[in-house]
């Protein structure tokens, strides 16, 4: 045998033993990591991070059959027709569809690094698209023009080589592997810049130890990984390496995307509330306005507009309308018709011009409103938006209003006939019936709930849109909306004129209108105000409302609706007046506040009102009660104590550290009396009155996802989890990701205090003085919130394992005091987060309730230890010197500063698991709706959905 012939087999031989191998060692790891496998993959819902998965995972098995048949000698022949459906199903199938999923896999990575934003995703896409089809072109010529060679014509060395399949790729080959070997470099240097730049970009602010580590080894393992890759050459399909089958098959944290959620953050009754009328930054957005008002209001639906007949009957008679009508000439009788709104308007202008004459006759005439009412063309008028200030509304009509629940809108230079928001009865829009688009329909919504935002004691809203022929109404409340079907205005007068007269009517009642909040308005503007309840002793009284602050409310509709109104009793006392809308199934705050009485570190309930509205009482009588969307919600009103300031508005760090210790302390106080708080977050912790003793220096408040305790747990699972999204635990968090679901316990809600105390660290500066940036990028608390729970889940999981604080040093405001006992509250929390993980991985509920058993036989130790631990800090921090900022440690010293130390921590955690999608069928127990509205951040909205891979913790 000739040298080159001598090579040649020599190559054979090594590439066909180290093929051998490589699937070799794919299969072994197969083998091990099947169980993991089984216990995190199977489980799960199908979502996109489980199908990208189970490619990148099972597609290699495809692959080495193939490869075994193609390209290894087996011994044996196989027909041409065989041969070629081997080929195909290994090139260009089973090979590129493994690359292209774990490419994606890559880019799906990058993409949540760079903060999931929607350009990146178009970018990344474009990469991704530019070099897999074109490599897939590739690999389909290149089998397109292989030739099989017949057993026929095989010649005798050839029949007794060994391979089943003898392929002849033609002249072009060679042109194909050059196209295919610079698509291969070219998208290696782009990969690599790519991960570069996303590294770079997520990591450049930070000087942490870990970083710098990863700084170091992260580059080395990049290329390491990307190289076998994308340099791999991929023509002919018999030559490969087995780097690709290996890459990217170890059980992954399959991340699942998210529903994005509205946020139901609190406004004061002054937060942003003054108008301009300088329209340089005013955005007139009706898509955007749709979409936010559909977010809030969820399906908006549709009933029969023959409810209408029943509407507003108390105002008016057929009788007295019919002779209203027919002395005004307002009605033809004998066309059926309107006379200044005529069957074939042909302008627009006309027609909005006829409406406004025909309302303005009808409130005149029947409506009794001595002026407190009238019609106002509104088409140029600004009626800017209470939750997004830049965001402004041009309603065509609108009923403006004055009385005690009406003020002029907050402008500069307002004068005493503008109207906006806070001071419409109802708002019309008015279009031709040949240009009306559901959009129009729709876009009552935004004025609907507008009206909602700006008048606080709202119970209803509601707001027509009108034709030359038809009517239609959309209705708001506390259960999301509907809206009708047209009716004509033509045939039915009667119920046109009552609509009218009960949109302006000078019945607040009947507006939809809380009477029981009641203001004194003088010039346009409220001065005083009254809220009536009851008293302590259960008699009706009316409270002074505190005009300095009267109101924060909830920037949703549908929903709780929760508004605390500040007032003053007889006494001078001030006192907090809370309104909140709960579903049926709910237990009533006041329930557990009853328990509360007399307990340190809870605020304290003076009286309550169990039942003052209901919306199913709201909606007409067609209306579906079984829709899917509506659930029943009842208003109650509770009289508290009035606490003091929130925690962020601490004056000191003791003072910050004191209330957040009597909280825990309170926390347990109301566990003992049968209540699990379930939504500790910064916003329920108060600072109790000045000069408070020893256990009321903080109070829990917000008992609305309270639930009756069963022993040290909620007793019961609901479908989504409760608290606020910032500072809900790992295990609340990880609710869908496919794990065995146990209850709400005491130990979420612990794990909820060191993230109110990690947010004072991280999110403040000083006394009031917010850190720039805390929920920015790559900050700790960003991953916390913005991302999905999986991602936030998992970033809380590595600051608790591998102390955060050394990764993401808070301002050096907060001494080493405060710093050491975070800590130290980090490091206590570990061993018991881990428990909570391997509670959720063990499938075997005997053994599973035993565990449970044991974590939970040490709770009185484990509320004794922490609340010791605030005991130790408060002692140093009242020591001379204390609360004095830490300093950075000079440059080479050798021994660092407490405050600087790198805190570690040896222990290791449990597999957490994978994700699983939280989609569901059918209609939700309602009580889990009052969950799905505390999941997400009371601070903002959710970020964008997001399939993310990250490999499980270990």
């Amino acid at each position: 045998m000739d040298p080159s012939s001598v090579e040649d087999v020599t190559r054979a031989f090594i590439l066909e033993y180290s093929t051998l191998a490589g699937h070799s060692i794919y299969i072994y790891h197969y083998l091990l990591t099947l169980d993991d496998e089984v216990a995190h993959i199977w489980p799960q819902r199908w979502n996109l991070g489980k199908t990208v998965f189970l490619l990148v995972r099972y597609i290699p098995f495809i692959r080495i059959a193939t490869d075994l048949c193609v390209n290894i000698r087996i011994w044996t022949l196989f027909e041409t027709k065989s041969c070629a459906a081997l080929v195909w199903i290994f090139s260009p199938v089973a090979y590129h569809f493994q690359i292209s999923a774990a490419d994606g896999a890559f880019l799906l990575c990058t993409y949540a690094l760079l903060g999931a934003e929607r350009i990146h995703s178009a970018i990344l896409l474009a990469l991704y698209a530019a070099f897999t089809v074109p490599l897939l072109a590739v690999l389909v010529l290149t089998t397109v023009t292989a030739k099989f060679v017949p057993l026929e014509l095989l010649s005798s060395d050839e029949q007794h080589d060994g391979r089943a399949c003898h392929i002849d790729y033609g002249d072009k080959l060679l042109l194909y592997r050059k196209i295919n070997d610079y698509l291969v470099i070219v998208g290696t240097v782009v990969a690599a810049l790519l991960g570069v730049a996303t590294i770079i970009m997520r990591y450049r602010n930070q000087q942490s130890s870990l970083i710098n580590v990863i700084r170091r080894d992260g580059g080395i393992f990049y290329l390491s990984a990307i190289a076998p890759q994308k340099g791999t050459d991929q023509l002919p399909p018999a030559q490969h390496t087995v780097a690709e089958e290996v890459q990217g098959s170890v059980p992954e944290r399959v991340h699942s995307p998210p529903h994005r959620d509205a946020s139901p953050t609190l406004s004061s009754s002054e937060a942003g509330s003054e108008e301009s009328d300088e329209a340089e930054d005013d955005k007139t957005d009706p898509a955007e306005q749709r979409k936010t008002a559909v977010a809030d209001l969820h399906d908006i639906i549709t009933v029969n507009g023959e409810c209408l007949r029943g509407f507003y009957k108390g105002t008016a008679s057929d009788r007295r309308i019919k002779n209203f009508l027919t002395a005004t000439s307002l009605y033809d009788y004998d066309q059926n018709s309107w006379t200044d709104v005529p069957r074939d308007v042909d302008s627009g202008e006309a027609l909005h011009a006829g409406f406004m004459r025909l309302i303005r006759s009808i409130i005149n005439g029947l409506g009794n409103s001595q002026g407190s009412r009238d019609i106002v063309d509104t088409r140029e008028t600004i009626f800017r938006h209470r939750d997004d200030s830049a965001q402004v509304s041009k309603p065509h009509l609108a009923i403006r209003a004055t009385g005690p629940s009406f003020e002029l809108p907050k402008r500069k230079d307002v004068k005493l006939n503008d109207v906006g928001f806070a001071n419409i009865a109802s708002a019309f829009d008015v279009k031709r019936e040949a240009e009306v688009t559901q959009d129009d329909v729709d876009d009552l919504a935004v004025y609907n709930r507008q009206i909602f935002l700006w008048q606080p004691n709202r119970l209803f809203s509601r707001t027509l849109l009108l034709t030359e022929m038809h009517v239609r109404l959309l209705h708001c409340d506390r259960s999301g909306a509907y809206k009708t079907t047209p009716i004509n205005i033509h045939d039915d007068p009667c119920t046109f004129v009552r609509l009218v007269l009960g949109l302006s009517s000078t019945e607040e009642r009947v507006l939809g209108l809380d009477t029981n909040i009641q203001w004194t308005v003088k010039s346009g503007k409220k001065v005083a105000g009254t809220i009536s309840t009851l008293s302590p002793a259960g008699k009706r009284v009316k409270y002074k409302l505190d005009m300095r602050d009267p109101y924060f409310a909830t920037q949703l509709v549908r929903g709780r609706g929760t508004v605390c109104w500040s007032a003053r009793d007889r006494s001078g006392r001030h006192i907090l007046i809370k309104d909140a809308w709960r579903t049926d199934p709910q237990v009533p705050e006041y329930s557990f506040l009853e328990r509360a009485k007399g307990l340190e570190g809870v605020v304290q309930q003076l009286a309550y009102e169990g039942s003052l509205r209901k919306t199913n009482d709201l909606r007409p009588d067609c209306f579906d009660f079984e829709d899917d969307d509506f659930y029943n919600r009842t208003l109650s009103r509770v009289t508290m104590m009035r606490c003091g300031a929130s925690l962020c508005q601490f004056k000191s760090q003791s003072q910050a550290i004191a209330a957040l210790r009597d909280a825990v302390q309170g926390h347990f106080n109301l566990l003992k009396a049968g209540v699990l708080h379930r939504d500790v977050s910064m916003g329920n912790v108060l600072f109790g009155e000045d000069g408070a003793s020893v256990g009321n220096r903080g109070v829990m408040i917000d008992l609305d996802m309270a639930i009756m305790a069963k022993g040290l747990t909620a007793g019961i699972i609901t479908e989504l989890p409760a608290g606020t999204r910032l500072y809900q635990s790992i295990c609340v968090l990880d609710y869908d990701r496919g794990l065995v679901p146990v209850p709400h316990d005491y130990l979420d809600d612990l794990e909820s205090f060191f993230y109110v105390l990690c947010h004072l660290l991280h999110g403040y500066e000083g006394v009031d003085s917010p850190v720039d940036g805390a929920f920015e990028g790559s900050a700790a608390m960003a991953r916390w919130e913005d991302m999905a729970s999986v991602v936030a889940s998992t970033a809380k999981l590595e600051y608790i394992e591998f102390g955060g604080l050394a990764i993401d040093p808070p301002p050096l405001f907060w001494s080493s005091t405060c710093i050491r006992l975070c800590d130290e509250f980090r490091q206590y929390l570990l061993p018991l987060v881990n428990s909570k993980i391997k509670l959720r991985v063990t499938r075997d509920d005997v053994e599973r309730d035993a565990l449970a058993r044991d974590l939970h036989r040490g709770f009185h130790t484990h509320y004794t230890d922490i609340i010791g631990l605030f005991d130790t800090a408060l002692e140093d921090l009242r020591k001379p010197g204390g609360e004095d900022p830490r300093v950075l440690p000079l440059r080479g010293s050798s021994t660092p500063l407490p405050s600087e130390l790198s805190y570690g921590s040896s222990e290791t955690s449990s597999s957490s698991g994978s994700s699983v999608s939280a989609s569901s069928s059918g209609k939700r127990r309602a009580g889990d709706i009052e969950d799905a509205e505390a999941s997400p951040t009371k601070r903002r909205h959710l970020s964008s959905g997001l399939v993310l891979i990250l490999p499980v913790p270990v």
